[in-house]
């Protein structure tokens, strides 16, 4: 049971480098929650107030929650249209807004306005902010996915002998760096941290690459901004990001695309390497970590799922799976685990059963439903 699907997975290669001798001393390491498949998230402070940040590359300016921006009595002023990755949304722009984090102060941002409510479901956890390109375009930004640890510090001198990659701009402000996919297909991708799903390509591209040809799939849901999206998944043999090669990832491709650049990498694949983003200088360093390595294990439910009212809300069944072969559909609303009833302590522990070995059975007591047995199963 996965909220945005399944992640990651086996990197192979390259080997484990020493983190970077590039670090800004002076300048304090913030600890992060998150990491995996789970969006990277902050506490700072925005004008004054806390907040829940989330960390997000790919949002081409910061979000601020309504009814936050409410209860802070922040004042809005022009609607402006922005961009999802199926979709665009109107939201209010807010007036300039102080942020620190920890000792750090950020750039101010002018953040757009809109209900985070799904994010928040998405992510079982309240987020406040998605921290969006202000705080990268003038900070070099370096995380440490071996300590979920973040720093936001003063750009270094450029004449450095790392191996850093070359982003390019989109015309809708996204930075990509070139990729290549198996069957010899290249193309520039989208960094996004703010995105659970570990490569989505866009149906064009995977159409052109054959990238479905011979391959098992089915269907996922995600949460997004602009709300619930389906995708067809398999799995990629292979991608390439500069010297690093990425093998079995999980590959999406939704069923409507709005972004200028056909392929987005989210965190789940960002979080195998100590990453620093320059996007100031439209540049990325990516070190292996020591979790490069590690296998990426796929969903064997098929059941997708948000955070509701004390229960697990249905949002996908995906067919073949082992959720469809126990007859569960989108809207049901499971109330208990194994027993254990689906509390918010239930939520934040237990983000990720559906990626437990094979064979694992799961008993759901389904709202006014009879209960049913899930055993979990390799699907595609």
């Amino acid at each position: 049971m996965n909220t945005n699907t399944w992640r990651r997975p086996a990197l192979a290669g390259a080997t484990s480098a020493p983190a970077p001798a590039s670090s800004f001393p002076a300048v304090p390491w913030l600890p992060i929650t998150g990491g995996g498949d789970q969006l990277l998230c902050l506490s700072v402070m925005v004008a004054g107030r806390p907040a829940t940040a989330l960390l997000d590359s790919g949002a081409s300016r910061s979000v601020l929650d309504r009814d936050w921006a409410s209860g802070a009595g922040i004042t809005l002023s022009s609607r402006h249209e922005l961009a999802g990755l199926t979709a665009s949304v109107t939201a209010q722009i807010s007036r300039p807004l102080p942020v620190t984090a920890g000792t750090v102060v950020l750039p101010p941002i002018v953040p757009a306005v809109l209900d985070l409510a799904s994010i928040s479901a998405a992510a079982r956890r309240r987020i406040d902010l998605v921290l969006g390109q202000e705080c990268f375009l003038q900070n070099e930004v370096e995380i440490d996915p071996d300590m979920a640890r973040v720093r936001l510090g003063p750009r270094r001198a450029v004449g450095t002998d790392e191996a850093w990659l070359s982003l390019h701009r989109t015309p809708d402000k996204l930075f990509c760096v070139d990729v290549r996919l198996d069957r010899g297909l290249r193309a520039r991708a989208i960094l996004d941290l703010g995105s659970s799903i570990p490569l989505y390509v866009k149906r064009d591209l995977a159409e052109a690459g054959r990238l479905l040809e011979g391959r098992p799939t089915s269907t996922s849901a995600s949460v997004g901004v602009e709300g619930i999206s389906l995708s067809t998944v398999t799995r990629l043999d292979c991608l390439q990001i500069g010297d690093h090669r990425l093998r079995g990832v999980p590959l999406n491709i939704p069923d409507t695309w709005n972004l200028d650049a056909p392929i987005v990498i989210g965190a789940p694949l960002l979080w195998k390497f100590r990453t620093i983003f320059d996007l100031g200088r439209r540049r990325i360093l990516l070190t292996p970590g020591t979790n490069y390595e590690e296998p990426l294990i796929a969903d064997r439910s098929g059941l997708h799922v948000i955070g509701g009212d004390n229960c697990l809300l249905v949002i996908h069944v995906s067919p073949g799976s082992p959720a469809a072969l126990a007859k569960l559909e989108a809207g049901d609303e499971i109330v208990a685990v194994n027993g254990d009833a689906v509390t918010p302590r239930f939520l934040a522990e237990n983000r990720n059963l559906g990626r437990r070995p094979a064979g694992i059975p799961y008993r759901l007591a389904v709202r006014d439903k009879p209960a049913r047995t899930m055993v979990l199963a390799d699907y595609y």
